[in-house]
């Protein structure tokens, strides 16, 4: 964090969503982590059945609809979206259009098909720099609209009143 505020680099954040608790809790407890941070992008909710238990789909809207409320309520911005072909289908395409979506394709299924701001390429991509694979992701846009983007969503802090 602090090295990316030295450099000037938009900083973000992100949650993986877990589809067996409370969706209002998880928010809660992810924006506790974050108090007294600015951060330059919206938050981001990771959404997908990977690493996720078995829960009736109408269950992990309703929490994600909480959690989504929640994040709304204190940071006043609604949490950019991330997932895959299957989690947009299965939890997002439907309920949550009015967000900003990430989306997460690295097979023959591209985000062309999509309206998608951000999207993950390559999971497992081997840069010379760091000792491990890692996730290359792309803004959706000119440079110009990158940085319009960015005057959109001007810099927000979460509270420190937890």
């Amino acid at each position: 964090y602090s090295a990316f505020r030295e450099k000037d680099i938009a900083i973000g954040a992100y949650h993986f969503f877990r589809f067996d608790l409370d969706g209002k809790s998880q928010a809660q407890h992810f924006l506790h982590h974050l108090a007294g941070k600015e951060f330059q992008i919206p938050l981001v909710v990771d959404v997908e059945h990977e690493n996720n238990p078995s829960v009736p789909r109408e269950k992990v809207i309703d929490r994600l609809h909480a959690f989504v409320k929640e994040v709304k309520r204190q940071t006043g911005m609604k949490p950019i979206i991330y997932t895959n072909g299957i989690g947009y289908s299965d939890f997002i395409s439907d309920d949550f259009d009015d967000h900003t979506l990430w989306l997460s394709s690295t097979n023959s299924w591209r985000p062309a098909m999509m309206d998608c701001t951000f999207w993950q390429f390559n999971i497992k991509a081997d840069l010379s720099a760091i000792a491990h694979d890692v996730d290359l992701n792309v803004f959706r846009g000119s440079r110009e609209e990158w940085e319009g983007y960015l005057k959109e969503h001007k810099p927000f802090k979460v509270s420190s009143n937890w």
